[in-house]
């Protein structure tokens, strides 16, 4: 929802719908670059930090609209929080699909990332009509209503990832049973490591020349 309203939401920014078109373009492939880092990183701290620092960056909007005369400074001013806050919700985007499709387990990921997927599009289906708050909403409130709108539930979205595990060099769930186990932040993450038998030559196989490969 907040990544296609934002983007929805470029030309009633009060600058040429052009320039905060391409604006908006150019913050989203920096977003999306910046998503390589998360072998290094993990997927939980970048989402989570992407997704609150972009939510309040919207929220923040409304204090522009309410405390400053300029016109032109306040518009871009606007411009400026507003891609914050649609940098945040790109990295979000794009963590999301590789972090969920992590947490399922294999038996039923590929039915359970359908259905998330089906939950996000109602939201891009409310998107367009949140970014037309600003027509009914007369005034400076009435501006800056869908980007506190996209802010407040980018913000929520963020801090309820807190609750989810980490996956970045872990063992995967296969079954419902690892995915519960996997969920149990108490315990010890369980790592890919080498085995401790790859690269040795297997005594009880034909020849002895073969190799045990661990399988993950």
């Amino acid at each position: 929802m907040v990544y296609y309203g934002l983007s929805m939401n470029s030309g009633n920014m009060g600058v040429d719908i052009y320039v905060s078109f391409l604006i908006s373009g150019l913050v989203e492939f920096v977003g999306y670059t910046f998503c390589f880092v998360i072998d290094r990183v993990g997927r939980k701290a970048p989402h989570c930090g992407a997704m609150v620092l972009g939510g309040l960056a919207c929220i923040c909007t409304i204090f522009t609209d309410l405390y400053l005369d300029d016109a032109e400074t306040k518009n871009w001013i606007n411009v400026a929080l507003a891609n914050v806050g649609k940098f945040g919700a790109t990295v979000g985007f794009a963590l999301i699909y590789i972090w969920s499709a992590e947490l399922f387990p294999t038996i039923i990921r590929n039915s359970q990332m359908g259905a998330s997927s089906m939950f996000a599009r109602i939201g891009g289906m409310l998107a367009p009509f949140i970014a037309n708050l600003g027509k009914i909403v007369p005034g400076d409130f009435g501006r800056s209503l869908p980007l506190m709108v996209f802010g407040g539930a980018t913000v929520s979205a963020g801090l309820l990832s807190l609750f989810l595990p980490e996956t970045n060099k872990r063992m995967l769930p296969e079954t419902i049973d690892d995915a519960e186990d996997f969920m149990n932040l108490s315990e010890k993450p369980r790592s890919i490591e080498p085995n401790e038998n790859q690269g040795h030559d297997d005594p009880g196989l034909e020849g002895g020349t073969t190799t045990k490969l661990s399988s993950y």
